[in-house]
């Protein structure tokens, strides 16, 4: 893929996945609501950025402990200041359940198990936190991915496998959600990087389109419902390869930018910062999204001062004011990264504590 368009791509998905975050928490806050295709397909496009970055991030070079070590490194600090943030906020408001065993398994991220499996979860931690299991179910599986898409048959044959695994697992195990059409978006995402398909913006965006409006007809005219599944694989489908390949403006992009750096923060906090205090529905969800970002963007910008100080203790204390000097450069370097387009497109979190990508400027993983 040329340099120009891996940029243009990654800005692109910068867009989409904090327009995407914000559906689902407007869907959240308003469940009676017809939000939940759009909301499905969101979360499609979060997971297929996913796999699709870490695929290109990954592609000529892999080695499991590095790659650990910086997922550890991306989600880490992120899921330590809001699990702080969350207990003293618990602990103010006098929650119950707050040491049980399942707490601990909420505070990484592994929310998923208990709702999967029917496990009680008294804990107040956990609210709507399948996503995140399903990443680390995905960083988890990602090393045996990557080997299967060294060759482009046996990658077709896993994306096609793992189609018809979820499909099937959605009517076999239904869970509520659309997990299943979720957990294929990341698969998806590793094939499309590593078959590069070339379909043209106009295409999927108007198949996209037509399927859609297919959808809408279906259910709000006839009430026939029996399609939805499909339907929504292939909006969710088209919309990702039309990002591949658009050209939006810059300026939506922009707009986009100080919130790419703190989707983590606002993914894992909004369901326990909804206000309805006014008894407008519209009022209130404004209010709701106000203080989401707000605290979500100052949680990531002192977790952002806080590895700058950590950066120039350790440089100081090995008496390396060449290295303090480096280091610091290095947190400037990625504190403007993280909030650029084709920088901002870890799915969940975009704090990014390694060498840029030398493949176009995309620099995700």
């Amino acid at each position: 893929m040329p340099a120009s368009l891996s940029a243009k791509t990654s800005a692109n998905f910068t867009l989409a996945k904090v327009l995407a975050l914000l559906l689902v928490v407007t869907g959240h806050f308003l469940p009676g609501a017809a939000l939940w295709p759009v909301v499905a397909v969101g979360l499609f496009i979060l997971a297929f950025s996913s796999g699709y970055f870490t695929a290109a991030r990954y592609h000529s070079h892999f080695d499991t402990q590095v790659f650990c070590s910086r997922k550890l490194l991306r989600l880490g600090p992120g899921l330590l200041a809001v699990d702080v943030f969350l207990l003293v906020l618990f602990l103010v408001q006098g929650k119950s359940g707050i040491w049980t065993w399942q707490t601990p398994l909420n505070m990484i991220g592994l929310t998923g198990f208990l709702n999967w499996f029917g496990v009680g979860n008294p804990s107040p931690f956990g609210r709507g936190l399948w996503f995140l299991t399903l990443l680390l179910i995905f960083y988890a599986a990602y090393p045996l991915l990557r080997l299967a898409s060294r060759r482009k048959g046996l990658l077709w044959a896993t994306s096609a496998g793992a189609l018809a695994a979820c499909a099937a697992l959605h009517y076999l195990v239904p869970m509520g959600h659309m997990l299943w059409l979720t957990a294929w978006g990341f698969v998806f995402g590793v094939f499309a990087k590593g078959t590069a398909p070339s379909v043209s913006p106009w295409l999927s965006g108007s198949l996209g389109l037509v399927l859609t409006g297919l959808l809408v007809a279906l259910n709000g005219v006839w009430g026939f419902k029996e399609l939805n599944t499909p339907l929504l694989f292939g909006v969710a489908v088209c919309a990702a390869l039309w990002l591949m390949t658009a050209r939006i403006p810059g300026v939506f992009v922009s707009v986009s930018r100080p919130l790419a750096g703190c989707m983590l923060e606002i993914y894992i906090l909004h369901t326990y910062l909804f206000i309805r205090a006014t008894g407008h529905v519209a009022l209130d969800l404004l209010l709701t999204l106000a203080c989401v970002l707000a605290v979500s963007w100052v949680l990531a910008q002192g977790i952002r001062l806080t590895s700058r100080l950590i950066a120039r203790g350790l440089a100081a204390s090995q008496g390396d004011p060449q290295r303090a000097s480096g280091l610091l450069s290095w947190h400037a370097h990625h504190d403007q990264a993280s909030n650029s387009g084709p920088s901002a497109n870890e799915v969940l979190s975009v704090r990014r504590p390694e060498a840029p990508l030398a493949e176009g400027r995309i620099k995700n993983a």
